[in-house]
């Protein structure tokens, strides 16, 4: 027995060596020790107060008395002392008391002070009786720093009879201090910082004083309850009490008590009063804060309260009690206080009711016991809530009846004791739960109930009303509930399936629950509410309208509906599914906030969306200038849309029309024909109806001026005058330009000169910062924001700051260039920065143009990527930062002549050049005046934002902002430069005393019949500050060539111009290949065209330039007359031909029409078929136009298919043929075309003899079919399968009847003219149709109008139908008519009614007499947001121009659609009105129109005690009707009640709410809404758990969080095991749960705290007791024989202990100095420094030993909810922080990551010592040579109560290891080892050559400042690059949900030594243990 103590103690002291101290997982079965001072005082507390508890070091073994640990010192402690309650049969607790009390000896008198330094919990039930009651516990706590609840309470301590001097300071940290004692004297309270409840009861007397010395600034509650022996006085100060919420006197003797109150914090609840009968308690209470109070409650007879006026003074009071006060004869307010809910006049005498009306919030009235004798029953008149509850009780001479009013106006009515001798039926009805009375019921008496609601009723959303009497106060069903609107005659019936009632059903409802017969009713119920689900919601932007597809949760599709775009816009419905309806709109809208009400005959639902135009959107316009005539091509790219681009208009400057040319889906081509303005211009583009506007969107060059200089002297001559003859360094020329000397820059007329030497550049590694510093002068521009702008160019919608940039530095033969990528999370778009420098001279190329970087000069390019537009017509602008001098000049001739800071292009539009001129050097910036957009250069303007003063109005500088405009683009790019410059002002000539100089031009010219003429290049060079020109000309592509043009007369043809006039030595340089098209242009007489390179400009030709090559290429011929035959390689060596259009003009095709062409548009004459071929061998997946004349000898056959034409969506056939046409269609949706196959118009033959076979492989795939000729055929035939046609016209054919017998659901127009009808088919059409038209037919007879009937709103065109007989019948009221040409001989009055307003086309004359007399379905008209739908008769065809309203048929004189103009508040109160249906007579219908609309902005939700409120705001409701909310399908909003000032909302649910995602219904009777609202419920949460887990029968678990107020709280663990509360605390909990039904292990929580639930798997951990096992032998009765002991096991699996050791006899080994016993003496630590290398970019645990490598490093954060991902963070951006301090290393990294804003960081250390670490308060120790790894998160965001952490680690592992130990067979060494529930890996061991690298697991991590359970899991394993030797591995280390979260693994390099293992013949087998 001895030798197995030894062991035990052997083990205590070597176990944390190697298990880092102590872990309540893995201790041994010894005993732990609590210290000797603290086992004495609690042994004094046992005595004193005479437990039933141990009195040794088993104490904390009693599940009764005590809970210990082993505390951060690494000792034993006491953490809690309290007495448990015990379970009784009932489940209710109760402290055991006396049950306990026994004799244990007296305590220690000298005893002088406890020692408790880690106690928390000090709760104690004293009995009656004590050991010593002249021993006061108070005088022994001293310094316990740990305590943070202290409770004696029980019948009362006799012993403590005062409070010690300064004894709130000996409890620095308590919380919580409640003592039922005898205390006789407080001297004072004193001061406690951290004190939050603060509560004594003595029933002896005492006196003492609370006043300004007292100091407690977290108090919450504070309450005495004591006998006073004198008056007292107290003050309740702000400086003492500053949190105080609660405040309770109580006394029970007749002394004053004053109270004096003057804090501020709001919500104070007061009581002052008794606990007994005593009507003598007296209390003074004044208040310098009465605005503060919420709850007052007053007992006494002469009790008073100052200030005493409640009404004015006591603006916030809710609940007022006064009892027992002397005189209170009535109200003690004239009117009730605004806020009060709750009154309460007890025992007062009182004997009057004042008749002042009792307001609708009041809930609560109560007269007990008082000298009541009659009531003012109108005094409720006023009552809306109908929940209050009023109490008569004990008023014995109150007599009279109960008037039935009660009856709709209380919930409760208590009249027990009274004189009262009648109540109404209703509370006879539902007595119980409504009336307490000592009245008999009626003998045989039955409920009278009676409804106005008839059988039959339409539900919204489940809810309709029932009205009657005596209904009920209502009640809740699994399958309905029923709330009271207005008790007993108005209930709201809410159906929980409602959706099942979409078709009318039965439903069986009780007004009373198990009610007898006349409480049972049936309704016949239909479903008619409309939810939206907006998950599904998109749209589509059509020509000149929108469809939308729009989701819906509830819909009934039984019944009409109708649809509208802000009441004003309607739409028509087309086919939908269960789930979602298509709506298209036909109106152009634009990008903003629309509203779409969807709406029935019973109710309307609204909901918000965000509608953004797709086009049109122009990313680049292009102008060329041209140099014949006035007229200017512009070229536009962009998105123009897909749906042909019909009515393209383009204007400039908003006046000037644009001709359109050409027009595609992202170019469109325009001609102007004259200009008057130049510079900058805007842009507007109308497409399909859709406009785009754009300031400075286009630039249009100043022609040159050739009036020399407008007769003011030679150009030369103005040269020397302005520049003093270029400043003496270089000469004026002629044209007016200088030419300077070497070096010299004639940006600046010479004035400048470039730097000789190389200037010194430091790269920014920060920002693209241009920054130069010569001679201590500097120059700094820089990038400042990207900014979205509005359509003015000015508005800024969006701005992103530009400050955080990664940058990468290379330098280059002479070149540094440095890339910076813009770091932001304010946009999703990629924005770079290049900034490059250079010594020398460069060219760069930007866009189209070479230009030259001067030397020194620093080039910057910004790009930007896939930015986020919020429209179609937002732009960019880049902000650019400088420092300007706001004076700098340079001296000349004497004088000072200013340098300008800007200088603009000609026309001021745009910046030019930016100069900043210090101490003789100038830096110059050029912008160019255009940008890269989308790969095609289009105008820029640069613009000065902002100019201000850098430091004051005093300054000599001014910093400004710079704007570089972009269009809209994805791709945008823009190029500035910035040069150092050295002014040289020392050789200027030319001052008044100089002579004048000249300068000639010697100009040369290439020869060819064209002439150079020098005067037009000195025009053309006198614009000297223009850079775009010179960059024109240095890559003169257009403007230099300007100076090339003929001068012969104009009767010259083109054809004249020398065939090698192109080849002029400048224009070679350009390379253009053009010589083809100075073939067509004299092949085909185009005189009008020049054969040069400005052919372009002329409008038969369309150039643009291709990116990629910068070559320009011909994109569209337009119009070529003459054109006989088109080759077979045409249009070959056009590749960018876009469109070719010669319809005009009858051409001979070639076999290949056009194949492998980039054509979009082809519009072509044929007059000769010949070999013409259009079929399955062409490919031109481009084109989506193509129409063709036909005239041919042979019947020709055309095919299209979706291989060969995939975009077409247009084609046109036109014969002018008598042979038939073959037209084969083989193409498939989405792909949907128009065809046309008609006659060629002005034709050579009539519209009957067109022979088209039109034969259609997948009918769906047409969507409008227009098809002439009396012997044109379509196949299939009927066309019942064509359901995308939603246009069909057939004219001049054979039809006799429909060409099918169900019509397409999508048809809106159907044209049969001109053929065969003798009678109007029977066939139903669909609703949706607008246009029918059967002109020109045979039909006779009379028309079957009621065929029609369904048609919503149709046109029908009967005209020229002679036969036609009889008259017009009423049954198509409802449409506009031509019978124009027929016999017809009346119509009704409805359309004669309406006649003026075009309904009725005819050759009749209108009836003498008729009426004219609209009537309405119902005269009361609900709108919403001024929209409402009005059915009747004879209501006409709408009314779009009065003032006040508008009215728009749906169904014309059936249905209109009223919309009433703003502001729609008007109609708040039902307003009578007369509506004018027509504009044009005075018919009218008179209305009442009340507007219940409304629409919610905000919701607001606090989580209380089974229940959540939620407040809902509106921009709009009308505050006078009743409204309703759900949350979600399933939950109801009780009690909702609305705010008539603020038009607030507010609700509350019956129970607590999970975190979700909840579609909210808020209604009222005639109008839904649906909001989805994100709801994250606040609390329980579980941040951590202890427990004590010790071998006792009971356990006690602390838990740690948010437990809210806690009002009932629930624990269970694994699902099934109660723990029982007995410690509650908003952020603490301790419970009790019996040990035996736990059992070992992780175990799982569920936690249920005022309703709401918390749940978590491994919460905490369950240590099983150590094995009781001697080592002794046993007999084994199954196999027997003797089984192995410990001892013998370790050996034969151990090869004891791998010869480093002996297996003791518990089976452990006992290793040899420096071998680890976790591996059984397996590994040694390595005795040398193992060399390690920090990372400094991440956290990556690395070893390298002799090449060996292991890696482990940090990969994620994840969030889990209910173990899947939420929410995932890669960790792989970090700044790294690296120290040394002696030996030890400390690497510190925080993470960067735009993907969280938690604060991350890790902390890698390493030592080649061993060290003792502190962790969650235990001692680790930490081998040497081991790398710890500590990671800290901070403030994570969980998205619910119920989210986790887990942060998982990365590593790579050996698929199989293991170690030879001299035997024959290697042994396998696990990779991971698992604690002994295989629930959480505590070891990762990876061997590599005798080394194995071991990571160490804690199953505990520190949550907010607590240890608690973790467990560490393998998440992932896969193989490493497809290797059979080794695997990734994820680890996850779990979390639970904390705002301060660590964990703390440590990895160790170990050695492998086998060399001395023994026993190898005696090894059954190969196992590993750990």
């Amino acid at each position: 027995m001895m030798k197995r103590y030894l062991l035990y103690l052997l083990l205590l002291i070597i176990a944390p060596l190697f298990f880092g101290g102590y872990d309540r997982h893995h201790h041994f079965a010894f005993a732990q020790t609590i210290p000797a001072e603290e086992l004495n005082s609690a042994i004094w507390i046992i005595k004193q107060y005479r437990l039933d508890v141990p009195m040794d070091q088993t104490m904390c073994s009693s599940i009764n008395f005590a809970v210990c640990k082993i505390s951060i010192d690494g000792l034993y402690h006491l953490t809690s002392m309290y007495v448990y309650s015990y379970l009784e049969n009932d489940n209710s607790f109760r402290y055991t008391g006396d049950t306990y009390l026994m004799t244990n000896g007296m305590p220690d008198t000298n005893l002088l002070a406890f020692t408790f330094p880690f106690l928390e919990n000090l709760i104690i039930p004293t009995p009656s009786v004590i050991a010593d009651p002249s021993l006061n516990m108070l005088n022994l706590i001293k310094n316990l720093t740990q305590l943070y609840s202290f409770v004696i309470q029980g019948v009362g301590d006799p012993s403590i009879t005062t409070i010690p001097i300064g004894f709130m300071q000996q409890v620095p940290n308590i919380l919580s201090f409640v003592c039922l004692c005898s205390i006789t004297d407080i001297p004072q309270l004193g001061s406690n910082s951290k004190l939050q409840q603060l509560s004594i009861e003595s029933k002896t007397n005492i006196n003492f004083v609370i006043d300004e010395s007292v100091s407690l600034p977290a108090l919450l509650e504070l309450s005495i309850n004591y006998s006073p022996s004198s008056p007292q006085s107290h003050r309740i100060t702000q400086a003492s009490f500053p949190k105080i919420t609660r405040l309770s006197f109580i006394s029970d003797t007749s002394y004053k008590i004053s109270i004096h109150h003057s804090t501020t914090k709001p919500n104070l609840e007061i009581f002052l009063g008794t606990l007994i009968f005593q009507p003598a308690v007296w209390f003074e209470f004044t208040t310098t804060n009465p605005s503060s109070i919420k709850s007052l409650a007053i007992h006494g007879k002469y009790s008073t309260y100052s200030p005493s006026d409640l009404e004015n003074d006591y603006p916030n009071l809710e609940y007022l009690v006064l009892s027992h006060i002397q005189f209170l004869n009535q109200y003690p307010f004239s009117n009730f206080p605004p806020k009060l809910n709750s009154l309460n006049i007890l025992n007062a005498g009182l004997k009057i009711i004042p008749s002042i009306p009792i307001p609708s919030r009041m809930n609560a009235l109560g007269f007990y016991n008082n000298s009541l004798e009659t009531v003012p029953w109108g005094i409720f008149s006023d009552l809306t809530s109908f929940n209050m509850r009023v109490h008569f009780d004990l008023n014995l001479n109150l007599g009279g009846s109960v008037p039935p009013m009660l009856c709709n106006k209380i919930n409760y009515l208590s009249i027990t004791n009274t004189a009262l001798v009648w109540v109404p039926d209703c509370f006879w009805c539902y007595q119980s739960g409504h009336m307490s009375t000592q009245l008999p019921k009626p003998a045989g008496f039955t409920c009278p109930i009676s409804l106005t609601t008839p059988a039959t009723i339409k539900t919204i959303v489940g809810k309709t009303k029932i009205e009657g009497q005596n209904i009920g106060w209502g009640l809740v069903t699994p399958e309905y509930s029923l709330v009271h609107v207005i008790p007993n005659s108005n209930l709201l019936l809410q159906i929980s399936q409602y959706a099942n009632y979409l078709v009318e059903k039965p439903l069986a409802v009780s007004f009373l629950a198990g009610g007898s017969a006349e409480y049972n009713y049936t309704f016949n119920v239909q479903e008619v509410g409309i939810l939206f689900n907006s998950a599904i919601f998109t749209f589509i932007q059509q020509p000149g309208a929108v469809t939308f597809i729009v989701g819906f949760r509830l819909y009934n599709p039984n019944i009409p509906h109708t649809a509208t775009i802000d009441d004003t816009i309607d739409c028509v419905q087309d086919l939908g599914e269960d789930t979602k309806q298509f709506f298209t709109c036909y109106s152009v809208l634009v990008t903003k906030a629309y509203t779409m009400t969807i709406s029935n005959a019973y109710t309307m639902s609204s909901f918000q969306f965000n509608y953004i135009q797709k086009y049109p959107v122009v990313s680049s316009g292009s102008v060329n200038n041209g140099t014949t005539g006035d007229s200017k091509l512009i070229s536009l790219t962009g998105d123009f849309g897909n749906n042909g681009q019909n009515n393209a208009s383009v204007f400039i400057n908003g006046t000037i029309p644009c001709i359109v040319s050409f027009a595609s889906r992202d170019i469109i081509n325009c001609t102007i024909s004259s200009l008057n303005s130049f510079g900058s211009a805007s842009l507007m583009v109308s497409v399909d109806g859709a406009l785009f506007n754009r300031p400075n969107m286009l630039y249009f060059a100043q022609p040159p001026n050739n009036n020399n200089n407008g007769g003011g002297g030679s150009l030369k001559e103005k040269c020397e005058k302005d520049t003093h003859n270029c400043y003496g360094n270089g000469q004026c020329q002629d044209n007016g330009q200088c030419l300077c000397n070497t070096n010299y820059n004639p940006t600046d007329n010479c004035l400048t000169q470039f730097f000789n030497e190389t200037i010194p550049i430091e790269a920014n590694q920060t920002a693209p910062t241009t920054r130069f510093e010569i001679d201590g002068v500097e120059f700094l521009f820089e990038l400042y924001s990207i900014q979205e702008l509005d359509v003015d160019g000015e508005t800024v919608i969006h701005e992103v700051i530009v400050d955080n940039w990664n940058s990468t530095i290379t330098t280059s033969t002479n070149t540094t260039t440095a890339n910076y990528v813009l770091l932001s999370n304010e946009t999703t778009a990629q924005v770079e920065a290049d900034i490059s420098f250079s010594a020398t001279a460069r060219q760069a190329t930007f866009g189209e143009t070479n230009f030259t970087i001067n030397p020194n000069s620093i080039k910057v390019s910004v790009s930007i990527n896939n930015w986020e537009y919020s429209s179609n017509i937002a732009t960019l602008r880049v902000l650019f930062k400088t420092v300007l001098s706001n004076n700098q000049a340079v001296g000349v001739c004497g004088e000072q002549q200013s340098i300008d800071s800007l200088s603009y292009d000609f026309s001021g539009s745009t910046i030019q050049y930016l100069r900043v001129a210090k101490q003789g050097i100038q830096f110059t910036g050029r912008f160019l005046d255009y940008v890269v957009s989308d790969g095609r250069t289009t105008y820029s303007k640069t613009e000065l934002v902002s100019l201000k003063s850098l430091n004051g109005s005093s300054s000599d500088q001014s910093v400004a902002m710079i704007g570089i405009n972009f269009p809209q683009c994805q791709s945008c790019l823009l190029d500035p430069d910035f040069t150092p410059l050295i002014i040289d002002n020392s050789r200027i000539t030319g001052c008044p005393s100089d002579s004048s100089n000249t300068w000639k031009i010697i100009v040369g010219a290439c020869v060819g019949g064209v002439v150079f003429i020098a005067l037009l290049v000195a025009i053309i060079f006198y614009l000297k500050d223009s850079n775009t020109f010179r960059l024109r000309i240095r890559n003169a592509k257009i403007s230099l060539l300007l100076i090339v043009f003929n001068t012969s007369s104009s009767s010259v043809k083109a054809g004249d111009l020398p065939t090698d006039e192109l080849q002029c030595k400048i224009t070679k340089k350009l390379r253009y290949k053009r010589k083809m098209m100075v073939w067509i242009i004299r092949q085909y007489g185009l005189f009008s065209v020049p054969q040069n390179q400005t052919l372009c400009s002329y409008g038969v030709f369309g150039c643009m330039t291709d990116p990629e090559t910068n070559l320009n290429h011909i994109q569209s011929i337009i119009q070529c007359p003459t054109v006989k035959f088109i080759p077979n390689d045409f249009p070959t060596g056009l590749p960018l031909l876009k469109s070719f259009d010669s319809l005009e003009s009858p051409v001979t095709m070639a076999p290949t029409f056009f194949n492998n062409s980039n054509l979009e548009i082809i519009n072509i004459g044929s007059s000769v078929f010949g070999s013409f071929r259009i079929d399955e061998s062409l490919n031109l997946p481009l084109l989506y136009q193509l129409k063709f004349n036909v005239n041919s000898t042979i019947s020709p056959s055309v095919t299209f298919t979706s291989k060969t034409f995939p975009k077409l969506l247009n084609l046109i056939i036109q014969s002018d043929t008598t042979k038939k046409i073959t037209v084969f269609i083989n193409t498939s949706p989405p792909q949907l075309l128009d065809v046309a196959l008609i006659r060629k118009s002005n034709g050579t033959i009539s519209q009957r003899q067109v022979n088209f076979d039109l034969r259609v492989l997948n009918p769906l795939s047409l969507a409008r079919v227009a098809l002439v000729g009396e012997s044109s055929t379509i196949t299939p035939f009927p066309l019942d399968s064509y359901k995308n046609l939603d246009s069909l016209s057939i004219s001049y054919s054979t039809l006799t009847t429909y060409p099918f017998t169900i019509p397409s659901p999508n048809l809106l127009s159907l044209l049969l003219t001109e053929s065969m009808f003798a009678s109007i088919p029977n066939v139903r059409l669909p609703s949706s149709l607008l246009y029918l038209n059967f002109a020109g037919n045979n039909l006779n007879g009379g028309i079957p109008w009621d065929y029609f009937e369904n048609i919503n709103s149709p046109s029908i065109n009967i005209e020229n139908n002679p036969y036609v007989i009889g008259s017009v019948s009423e049954d198509v009221c409802h449409s506009k008519l031509n019978i124009k040409g027929t016999n017809l001989t009346s119509a009704p009055n409805c359309l004669w009614c309406y006649f003026d307003e075009g309904v009725l086309l005819t050759n009749l004359n209108p009836p003498s007499t008729m009426v004219c007399s609209p009537s309405v379905d119902n005269a009361e008209v609900f709108t919403i947001f001024g929209s409402a739908i009005i059915t009747g008769s004879l209501l006409g065809y709408g009314n779009p121009s009065q003032p006040l309203y508008t009215l728009n048929a749906i169904i014309p004189n059936k249905m209109l659609k009223i919309q009433m103009k703003p502001p729609f508040s008007n109609y708040y109160t039902k307003t009578n009105m007369a509506i004018l249906t027509s504009n044009m007579y005075s018919y009218s219908v008179p209305l009442a129109i009340l507007e219940v609309g409304f629409n919610a902005t905000t919701i607001d939700a606090v989580q209380v005690a089974h229940s959540v409120i939620f407040s809902f705001a509106f921009s709009a409701i009308n505050p006078t009707i009743e409204y309703s909310a759900d949350i979600g399908p399933t939950v109801i909003c009780q009690n909702p009640q609305i705010d008539s000032v603020t038009g607030l909302l507010t609700c509350s649910t019956r129970g607590a709410l999970p975190t979700g995602s909840y579609n909210i219904s808020i209604f009222n009777e005639f109008y839904s809404s649906s909001i989805i609202y994100q709801y994250n419920q606040k609390y329980p949460v579980v941040n951590s758990a202890e427990i004590n887990d010790f071998n006792s029968t009971k356990k006690v678990i602390s838990l740690f969080g948010n437990f809210g107020s806690q009002v009932d709280v629930t624990i269970i663990f694994n699902n099934t095991v109660p723990c029982i509360p007995n410690h509650l605390f908003m952020s603490n909990i301790n419970c009790t749960i019996d040990a035996s039904s736990l059992g070992y292990g992780s175990a799982s929580i569920f936690v249920s705290s005022d309703g709401a639930n918390f749940t978590r798997s491994n919460m905490f951990y369950v240590q099983p007791p150590p094995s009781s096992n001697n080592g002794s032998t046993t007999t084994s009765s199954t196999s027997g024989g003797n089984s192995p002991t410990p001892k013998e096991k370790c050996q034969q699996t151990t090869h004891n202990c791998y010869g480093n050791g002996q297996c003791q006899d518990d089976g452990s080994c006992l290793c040899n100095t420096g071998y680890n016993q976790f591996d059984n003496c397996l590994t040694k630590p390595i005795n040398n420094t193992v060399p390690i290398e920090f990372n400094t970019t991440a956290p990556v645990t690395r070893f390298e030993i002799d090449n060996i490598e292991f890696m482990f490093e940090m990969y994620s954060v994840q969030e889990l909810t209910f173990d899947a991902v939420s929410q995932e963070v890669l960790t792989e951006s970090w700044n790294s922080n690296i120290t040394k301090q002696g030996d030890l290393t400390v690497a510190n990294y925080t993470l960067i990551s735009n993907d969280t804003s938690a604060n991350i960081t890790a902390t890698i250390s390493f030592s080649s010592q061993q060290r003792i670490i502190s962790f969650g308060g235990k001692n680790l120790t930490i081998p040497p040579n081991a790398i710890k790894v500590a990671v800290s998160i901070n403030n994570w965001q969980f998205q619910s109560n119920i989210g986790t952490l887990r942060v998982i680690f990365k590593t790579i592992v050996n698929n199989q290891q293991g170690i030879s130990v001299g035997c024959d067979e290697q042994e396998n060494v696990d990779l991971f080892a698992y604690d002994f529930s295989g629930n959480t890996i505590q070891y990762l061991r990876v061997l590599k050559e005798g080394i194995q690298f071991t990571g160490r697991f804690l199953d505990y991590v520190v949550s907010d400042g607590r240890s608690t359970y973790s467990t560490t899991e393998l998440v992932s394993f896969q193989p490493r690059n497809n290797s059979a030797d080794e695997s990734i591995a994820m680890i996850g280390i779990n979390m639970p949900q904390c705002q301060s979260c660590l964990l703390d693994p440590d990895f160790t390099p170990l050695i492998v030594d086998t060399s001395r293992a023994v026993g190898c013949q005696d090894v059954d087998s190969n196992i590993y243990n750990i």
